[in-house]
């Protein structure tokens, strides 16, 4: 993820990492066979610094409604 969130309080995937976008990346794992998870954390920010799911203002369903839009089928 992009170290801040968007204007409509989104996260951001890194585009210079995944330039075809999550969704695409999700389906060729499963084009495969795999599963697909993703990491957020607890607190605001990743152990990398990247924006994360909790906080002081949590974004939790905003976040799980993403994922599930992108075809994550877990969450660590």
């Amino acid at each position: 993820m992009e170290k801040t969130r968007a204007a409509n309080g989104s996260l951001v995937y890194r585009a210079d990492k995944f330039p075809r976008g999550m969704k695409v990346l999700a389906d060729h794992a499963h084009s495969k066979g795999l599963k697909f998870g993703i990491y957020s954390a607890h607190g605001s920010r990743t152990c990398m610094g990247n924006a994360a799911s909790g906080g002081d203002t949590p974004h939790w369903q905003q976040d799980a409604d993403l994922f599930a839009s992108w075809g994550v089928d877990y969450l660590k």
